[in-house]
């Protein structure tokens, strides 16, 4: 390996031509997860196992933190598409099977993985900190939306399944961020927290959260309704959009998932 080209652009290589190469690998195995009826999304993921550290080791650590901007673009681009399934017209007919799964499926992950930590991991790897146990498990509710609105996208799925689904994993990262900066708090103040405490600290950021998203989203659909035919502008709006709430998240401080799910829900509630 010392020898080998491979090594040589791991050691020397740019982050642009490292860049080129997971774009073209991700595109090589999603034709061929096509080839064999599979989503595209599993070979972007195979690609990756490759050309990352258990292989190629292409994707170090260090060159790995010059694409947290590209992944921050790209989460922010599937909140809006996740938010955008939020339609409260929509939810009035699944409102209640949507709360069931979120309610249902968050409290059985919360509760597994709080027994598997405080109880099993706590004896052999891990200090029995009860509010640090709080803190992770409420990390595990989290759904990863990537391969999720990969697929719906892909295959062109409707109907009830993706009604309820869809909702449910942008409800469920929302529960998500909230419970975690919640017992963030509570785990900072060793268990010695006021509801003040609370408000003062979480409350911040949920309403600057809320309110960024709002702006953004009012401000995108009426640019967008006065580029209504030409659908180059109305990208290069989003991508707009997604860069400065994306910039003004992390200026503020705050998770840029939330204001950008709260883009994709004020475009699907105020659009005709």
């Amino acid at each position: 390996m010392e020898n080998s080209i491979i090594s040589y652009i791991y050691k020397h290589g740019s982050g642009i031509l490292i860049i080129s190469l997971l774009i073209i690998t991700g595109l090589i195995f999603a034709r061929l997860a096509k080839k064999i009826k599979l989503p595209q999304i599993t070979g972007y993921i195979l690609a990756g196992i490759i050309i990352g550290d258990p292989f190629l080791h292409l994707i170090s650590k260090g060159n790995f933190k010059g694409f947290q901007s590209i992944n921050l673009i790209a989460l922010g681009l599937m909140s809006i598409t996740i938010g955008a399934h939020l339609n409260f017209h929509k939810l009035k007919n699944s409102g209640k099977r949507v709360i069931s799964v979120l309610v249902f499926e968050s409290i059985l992950t919360y509760i597994f993985v709080f027994s598997a930590i405080y109880f099993i991991g706590g004896s052999l790897l891990y200090s029995q900190d009860i509010f640090f146990v709080m803190l992770i498990s409420s990390i595990a509710i989290a759904t990863a939306p990537a391969a999720t609105v990969a697929t719906v996208k892909e295959i062109k799925a409707k109907g009830l399944v993706v009604n309820t689904m869809m909702p449910v994993v942008a409800m469920n990262n929302v529960l998500c961020i909230v419970l975690f900066g919640i017992f963030s708090i509570v785990y900072s103040k060793a268990g010695i927290f006021t509801i003040v405490d609370l408000f003062s600290s979480f409350g911040k950021e949920l309403s600057i959260s809320i309110a960024l998203g709002l702006i953004a989203g009012f401000l995108l659909k009426f640019f967008a309704e006065k580029n209504i035919n030409s659908s180059g502008h109305v990208l290069t709006l989003v991508f707009l959009t997604v860069l400065t709430t994306t910039g003004l998240s992390q200026l503020f401080n705050i998770n840029s998932m939330l204001p950008c799910m709260f883009i994709g829900i004020v475009i699907t509630n105020t659009s005709s």
